[in-house]
């Protein structure tokens, strides 16, 4: 079925450039703050927001200006990481460590954003990246923002020998544990830091390596733990959106299972009717929970399904939440949004619970826009 179909009206779509073209002069104001370095809550997340909207508009100018800054940045802690011999030491996780620059990196390349040899940016680093990943498995961290599962998805994305000998031993490290029960033992079934986000990393390498010793055998045995979990969903669809980020990763990881797909669904739209009726109120910004995800997540099944009703769902969930901007910003004079990171509920800017995450939520990222020259960063080698 033909997936083709806009989400937006006009109107609404004009609404939603205004509020991203706010956020974008906003972020790039606070530009050369000195934010954290990496990718989910730090400047690598608003760096990959300004390159797409530099993309989107052909703003060359801008475009160098934030490459040249950042770019600079991750030389800097390449260099630091070259004397970190120690795994324990060696800052790798997809949420705020090297692991997740190596994806964004990955990202921009192959978007193409940047024109750069991947091993000649990150391979002085990555022994001591996937070194990590071995060892946040041994010591039972799985899970895809701050442990092995996060760092294998970059690992994975590598087509050198290298990485896949690492890969190699990720799975085969994980199948040990599997044998030995400990992977029965996670009770978290969210995708950021449980079994669901295991689960869908183990099943994309599968799909690159379906020969891949243990594969097979892990893959359905984290497959038949998420149908064992599907019996306890009948009952509990009653949380408020990000209330269970359990329910939404187990549901997600069901729409991959042949055996589940269709209840999967029907299940999707019970939740989205559910939390539109009752949960008027609820402001969350960015990737992680509330209106706004839950709109990227809709918008994601109706491609994944061709169901009008997931369009309607995702449409109205981000409307919603464009409508819901909570906080005037002082200096611009901008409707934003209070976002939740953490606990700490205030002003962040970042991909994973800020401002940055909100332009992610709406896109579908058209590839190669025509007459933007890519930045080069093989000044990005090292020594």
């Amino acid at each position: 079925m033909n997936n083709k179909q806009p989400i937006f009206t006009e109107t609404d779509q004009k609404n939603i450039w205004q509020k991203i073209n706010e956020i974008a002069l906003l972020l790039m104001m606070r530009f050369d703050r000195d934010h954290d370095p990496f990718l989910m809550y730090g400047e690598a997340g608003i760096q990959l927001f300004l390159f797409h909207r530099c993309f989107e508009l052909d703003d060359e100018e801008c475009y160098a200006k934030v490459a040249d800054k950042y770019f600079q940045k991750i030389d800097n802690i390449h260099k630091k990481t070259l004397y970190t011999n120690d795994p324990q030491e060696c800052n790798a996780c997809l949420a705020d460590g090297l692991g997740g620059i190596g994806w964004m990196l990955d990202y921009m390349i192959r978007y193409p954003m940047i024109e750069a040899d991947l091993f000649d940016v990150m391979g002085s680093v990555d022994p001591k990246i996937f070194r990590r990943m071995i060892y946040d498995v041994q010591e039972d961290r799985y899970d895809l923002l701050q442990g092995a599962a996060g760092i294998a998805l970059y690992c994975m994305n590598r087509n050198e020998r290298f990485p896949r000998e690492y890969l190699n031993r990720f799975i085969a490290e994980l199948y040990k544990r599997m044998t030995l029960g400990q992977l029965n033992d996670i009770q978290d079934y969210s995708i950021p830091s449980g079994l669901s986000g295991l689960y869908l990393l183990v099943r994309k390498i599968r799909l690159k390596y379906p020969d891949m010793d243990y594969i097979a055998e892990l893959a359905d045995n984290l497959e038949n733990q998420l149908k064992c979990q599907a019996i306890s969903l009948e009952n509990t669809l009653n949380t408020l959106p990000g209330g269970s980020q359990s329910e939404v990763g187990t549901l997600w990881s069901l729409l991959h299972i042949p055996e589940t797909k269709d209840r999967a669904l029907e299940q999707w739209v019970q939740y989205g009717k559910l939390h539109l009726e009752h949960d008027r109120e609820y402001l969350e910004a960015g990737l992680y929970g509330g209106s706004f995800s839950l709109g990227h997540l809709f918008n994601r099944i109706y491609r994944l399904s061709g169901c009008s009703e997931f369009r309607e769902l995702s449409s109205d969930f981000l409307c919603r939440g464009l409508s819901h901007a909570n906080y005037t910003d002082e200096k611009t004079g901008y409707r934003l949004w209070y976002t939740g990171i953490n606990g700490v509920y205030g002003v962040h800017y970042g991909l994973l619970g800020g401002l940055a995450g909100i332009d992610f939520c709406r896109r579908f990222p058209k590839k190669n826009p025509v007459g933007t020259k890519r930045y080069c960063c093989h000044k990005l080698r090292l020594p």
